[in-house]
């Protein structure tokens, strides 16, 4: 990446400075190397049997690629201990909330109850 080459040239003029910047930079890079091991061991993962068949089911949806899929499918565990769609809404947060006064009710924003990685996940692939 360019920008990172330019920033290990940098050369400030405080001695401080820089070796806050090389720290940074460094640490950038080391984080960099870490996430593309981590996303290689999650997409193996990804090949073992207990998972292939769910993952490549979750690809035939629109944004859900292998990662995210994985996420979904390992936040989950068993999908079956939901019972219906409702249920499932409600456990990721993704149902309304309601504010009931007698005879008004006022549905209002999700309720961002439950298991936020994997709503997380869906709102950022959908």
């Amino acid at each position: 990446m360019p920008f990172i080459k330019w920033l290990h040239e940098l050369n400030l003029d405080d001695q401080c400075l820089n070796q806050s910047l090389k720290t940074l930079v460094h640490l950038f890079d080391y984080l960099s190397v870490e996430k593309k091991r981590l996303t290689h061991e999650v997409i193996e993962l990804a090949k073992e049997e207990k998972y292939t068949q769910r993952v490549k089911l979750l690809n035939t949806i629109p944004g859900i690629g292998t990662l995210s899929g994985m996420e979904i499918l390992v936040e989950l565990q068993e999908i079956t201990r939901f019972k219906t769609s409702d249920e499932l809404a409600a456990y990721l947060g993704l149902t309304p909330s309601q504010y009931s006064s007698g005879e008004y009710v006022r549905m209002g924003h999700i309720t961002h109850a439950g298991n936020d990685r994997v709503r997380t996940t869906l709102v950022e692939s959908s």
